[in-house]
């Protein structure tokens, strides 16, 4: 009979400590969105007590949620600024977890073999060449509720191109 009761107790607590989980919650960067949730889909094979919910807001939400603390980790394109830093409740952690660049795509009937320097590229992204071939245009990236560090870190790479002109295409 003593055996049976321990028996059962150690099923039980067996039973209860497999059906605990624990939920990381996380929002931010779309830019690392896949790779991020085929982690967290390899991690749940390996540990099925933790769930992973990724929200990807943008960098901007990601940075916002938390320092609001609504989140467990946010993720941004880059770091947050000194002032942002200031207005954390607790002492966060800056790493890297995904590398990327930005690409530029064109569409010209003809595939026309182009090499075009930088600061071409710079001022027709900026709206500073409006000429034949490189008319104004936009650059086409994700957008969110708040400014992407994507978007400025595209635009502060084009400003200095143009002071600078290298082939790059």
């Amino acid at each position: 009979m003593k055996k049976t009761l321990l028996s059962l107790l150690i099923a039980s607590i067996a039973a209860s400590g497999a059906s605990a989980q624990m939920l990381i919650n996380g929002a931010g960067a779309t830019f690392p969105y896949p790779i991020y949730s085929k982690w967290f889909n390899e991690y749940v094979k390996v540990d099925p007590s933790v769930r992973f919910n990724y929200q990807s807001i943008g960098s901007g939400g990601g940075q916002k949620q938390i320092l609001s603390e609504t989140v467990d980790f946010g993720a941004s394109d880059g770091p947050m600024s000194d002032e942002n830093l200031a207005k954390a409740p607790r002492a966060l952690w800056h790493f890297p977890t995904v590398a990327g660049a930005d690409v530029i795509t064109y569409n010209l009937p003809g595939d026309p073999k182009l090499r075009i320097d930088g600061e071409t590229i710079a001022g027709s992204f900026l709206g500073k060449i409006t000429n034949g071939m490189t008319r104004p245009s936009r650059a086409r990236t994700r957008t969110s509720s708040c400014p992407t560090w994507t978007s400025s870190s595209f635009t502060a790479r084009m400003e200095a191109a143009q002071r600078i002109s290298s082939p790059i295409i």
